[in-house]
């Protein structure tokens, strides 16, 4: 049985389905499997009768595949974060921005509501220096108040402005990563890896063939 169905598997060179159960004869026998994007792997394997062998080996993949896949895991991170990284950006500033507010909106009506008792307190005095002392303490809260006023509408508005942004920036990588082509593989032929080189020299002249395995 192997983990994948399209592995090609050969006892003594024959052709062999995975998944079934096959009887041979005892003795030594030559195992070999290969799939896709592999390196062929070869085991001997010595039977013994009326036992169950059972044999395990992996197969690792070719150096032109490993580059694929690191190829192909790129592309999606790169795919994925153009597509999602200005909603996940704009995300993480909202969450921080929506803290912001609330700690405005709680200094606002804090000193909202300083201003207004200064404010009673200021319309109820009777003595100059409680009227200054009063009037001066409704002005600095009520400064303070619309200090939180401004702030509240300008993160408002910058949230409106990310808002825009992030759809416009969203939109446009959708678009621009739909036209990108997604690596493919295809298994060379075992001539790619042949060399031929011109050998001259005193004694001969010839080619020499170089193949890398």
């Amino acid at each position: 049985m192997t983990k994948n169905p399209d592995a090609d598997l050969f006892i003594d060179g024959k052709s062999y389905k995975s998944g079934t159960l096959l009887r041979i004869d005892s003795g030594t026998h030559i195992i070999r499997g290969k799939a896709y994007g592999t390196i062929e792997v070869e085991k001997e394997v010595r039977c013994i009768p009326n036992k169950l062998k059972l044999v395990r080996f992996d197969l690792p993949y070719t150096e032109d595949y490993e580059a694929h896949l690191k190829s192909l895991k790129k592309y999606k991170r790169k795919k994925k974060l153009v597509r999602y990284g200005p909603a996940i950006i704009f995300t993480v500033y909202a969450v921080y921005s929506f803290n912001q507010l609330s700690k405005l909106n709680d200094e606002a009506d804090d000193n909202l509501r300083q201003a207004e008792s200064f404010k009673r307190s200021y319309e109820s005095s009777f003595w100059d220096t409680d009227l200054e002392e009063n009037l001066k303490n409704y002005e600095f809260f009520k400064e303070e108040y619309d200090k939180n006023l401004e702030e509240i509408d300008k993160i408002h508005t910058q949230q409106l402005i990310g808002l825009g942004v992030t759809a416009g920036l969203t939109i446009t990588g959708w678009y621009i990563s739909s036209k990108w082509v997604e690596p493919t593989f295809t298994e060379g032929s075992a001539l790619r890896h042949l060399q031929l080189s011109p050998v001259v020299s005193p004694n001969f002249n010839g080619i020499h063939l170089n193949y890398r395995f």
